[in-house]
């Protein structure tokens, strides 16, 4: 059970660095009036530690100098993460639990990151009716609001089944239609997480996509939480709109937790006649692998020998990723959060798209 963490706790102004796990945040109601318990904090990390609203909205409105905040293994409160700061550069939401988070203003900000989050309403079914969510949206949401951001080049992983992303006034459904007045045109790197079985998440995999019109590196996580809704995969995604990041800016694809499934396999094909600007394609294999190593290896060559959309582009198979380290992905001198290290590099090859033939393998193994 959490321990309610002394009040002294708040009279430590002179703290850069503060690390908490498994307490009780104290009320900062207790502090005088428009008194800030932190001036000069820079880094603020939440390990199983309930902080109510009101006060993490206290410290970061109190906390000028703060720039990396994260939320670890945090079920709730706080339901609601309203995100402030002048200085703010980094937030980490790991393994948590919210209704919702919102970026309101942080004009500094550069990265959003989540990582299996998921609802407080599980927790208490009693937040359903939280005047935060909508008639129309579904249970078990997040939602992710982005209202000032001017500099966020960062976000993810964005899940299609579990989060409800809005931009300014906007919440963006399946099939929106992309439109000046939501798209956010700083963002550079953006991972999602998606069950390519189920159509409804391929659109709303869609529709994300169409809010960032700049993405150079995307990183897909397959996921398969729920029952296919179709096979006829192929025909579905050639009936999507096109995606101006896909067509004009992607440069990097990340494939995570590829199993080898027929979805997968379809999306893989996808990519390759549609990325026009593709030139690194990395596939990363799940532990739960449906085919082997070399029937992998024969599925690419298969891929690789129609024409591709983009001129030329470099292929890499490799093991499953190591574990996914929040210190790592929370520091700001790494370029891509989500490249994190991999298993062993199985096969490597350049495919040339204006041609059939494949140049030789750079290694096998």
């Amino acid at each position: 059970m959490d321990m309610p963490l002394p009040n002294d706790i708040l009279r430590c102004a002179d703290l850069r660095r503060l690390y908490l796990g498994f307490w009780e945040f104290p009320d900062t109601r207790c502090l005088p009036d428009g008194a800030g318990a932190f001036p000069h904090l820079r880094e603020f990390v939440l390990l199983n530690t309930r902080i109510e609203d009101r006060d993490l909205d206290h410290i970061l409105a109190s906390s000028p100098t703060l720039e990396t905040l994260a939320l670890v293994l945090s079920c709730g409160p706080p339901q609601h993460v309203r995100l402030r700061g002048q200085n703010l550069r980094s937030v980490l939401f790991w393994l948590s639990m919210a209704d919702e988070l919102a970026v309101v203003d942080t004009p500094r900000l550069e990265r959003l990151l989540m990582w299996l989050t998921t609802t407080s309403c599980l927790l208490d079914d009693s937040d359903s009716d939280d005047e935060s969510g909508s008639d129309d949206e579904p249970p078990m949401t997040i939602r992710v609001r982005i209202a000032s951001a001017p500099e966020l080049k960062v976000l993810g992983y964005l899940d299609t089944r579990v989060h409800r992303l809005q931009i300014g006034n906007t919440i963006i459904k399946v099939d929106t239609e992309a439109s000046p007045s939501f798209m956010i045109p700083s963002f550079k790197i953006l991972a999602l997480r998606v069950d390519f079985r189920v159509f409804t998440e391929v659109r709303m995999m869609s529709s994300f996509l169409r809010c960032f019109p700049n993405v150079e590196t995307l990183h897909v996580e397959f996921a398969m939480t729920d029952r296919p809704t179709g096979k006829h995969y192929g025909e579905f995604l050639s009936k999507l709109s096109p995606i101006e990041c896909l067509q004009s800016h992607t440069k990097k694809v990340v494939l995570h937790e590829f199993r080898g499934d027929l979805s997968e396999v379809v999306f893989l094909q996808h990519l390759t006649q549609r990325v026009n600007q593709l030139q690194n394609l990395t596939i990363v294999l799940s532990k739960d692998i449906l085919l082997s190593v070399d029937d992998m290896k024969v599925v690419l060559r298969e891929l690789a020998r129609p024409q591709w959309a983009s001129k030329s582009c470099t292929i890499l198979l490799v093991g499953p990723k190591h574990a996914w380290n929040f210190h790592e992905a929370s520091d700001l001198s790494t370029d891509d959060p989500f490249d994190s290290e991999h298993g062993q590099e199985f096969f490597c090859f350049t495919k040339e798209g204006g041609s059939d033939s494949l140049e030789t393998s750079v290694k096998y193994v």
